[in-house]
């Protein structure tokens, strides 16, 4: 059942030319690093041979290490995959958000403009689709990291990417106490552990729902001096069956030997699971507007 549903995926990415004629014969062309079925279209289009049909897979796009450096991995092109929301008035405020595994940046678009407070601009960056294993199974997903025990390496990657996307943003409001960043699941991984390791200024809130600080060693070393000032809003379910309570009790408990405590407002809530509930939606937006003083 897993493999069907894998190859449904793959072949729901694919570039497909038909056969012409009675479908006796398949073509499967992979493209190389960097290329995309596009590449290869009007080629196998010109040499198709009768009653054949070529099949052209798309491999999903990702960030990758080529001669020391990352590839397709720019600001701008953050900027370009993502889901923007524009200011409602002059842009004073940025909010940073990032979903988290299977998610999408659609999934949070409504959400986000019923809350919007003036004068703030909304960035939902896209992660990459590709394949993940859940409980066994592969299946085709927006995902920030291939594997949990790829999540320090990848995710390092990615707030990479998160930090310069917060350097330009400072350009255009002036100021690190203008942005807020957070997300749920990994997205809240993200954002938590971006947030207490950018070093540059002060940034107005940190938002981490149903996620944790990714413990490593390097990053442990990495918290800023600001990670004992910055607001930071906790909020997590205590049956979530994702990153388990436990865990994240140990994991606030290791920052706060890092000095951070007294500025972090955890919401833990008994009965609720993988999921941001209601409550936990109102109090985001009330920390929003205490935080930019709207």
């Amino acid at each position: 059942m897993a493999v069907a549903a894998s190859m449904k995926n793959l072949i729901d990415t694919a570039h497909i030319i038909e056969s012409k004629g009675t479908h006796k014969y398949s073509i499967i062309w992979l493209h190389g690093i960097g290329n995309s079925s596009d590449t290869y279209k009007d080629i196998f289009t010109q040499i198709q041979p009768p009653n054949t049909r070529i099949i052209l897979p798309n491999a999903p796009q990702q960030w990758i290490t080529i001669q020391g450096s990352m590839a397709a991995s720019s600001t701008k092109k953050m900027i370009e995959n993502a889901q923007i929301i524009p200011s409602k008035g002059v842009h004073r405020y940025t909010i940073i958000w990032i979903y988290g595994l299977g998610g999408n940046a659609d999934g949070y678009t409504e959400v986000f403009i019923k809350m919007q407070p003036p004068n703030t601009r909304i960035i939902l960056p896209r992660a990459t689709k590709r394949w993940v294993t859940i409980l066994g199974r592969q299946y085709y997903l927006e995902s920030w990291w291939e594997r949990d025990d790829a999540c320090v390496e990848e995710g390092t990657v990615i707030m990479d990417k998160l930090r310069e996307l917060i350097d330009d943003e400072i350009k255009l409001v002036k100021n690190a106490s203008n942005i807020i960043i957070g997300g749920f699941s990994q997205g809240g991984c993200l954002s938590l552990t971006t947030g207490l390791t950018y070093s540059k200024q002060q940034l107005g809130g940190i938002i981490c729902c149903g996620g944790i600080f990714i413990n490593e060693k390097k990053l442990l070393e990495k918290i800023s001096e600001y990670s004992k000032t910055i607001p930071i809003l906790t909020i997590h379910g205590k049956k979530d069956d994702i990153f388990k309570w436990n865990d994240v009790e140990a994991g606030l408990e290791l920052l706060k030997q890092k000095g951070v405590g007294d500025n972090m407002e955890v919401l833990a809530e008994d009965d609720v699971e993988h999921i941001i509930s209601p409550q936990g939606f109102d109090l985001i937006s009330k920390f929003i507007k205490k935080q930019f003083k709207i």
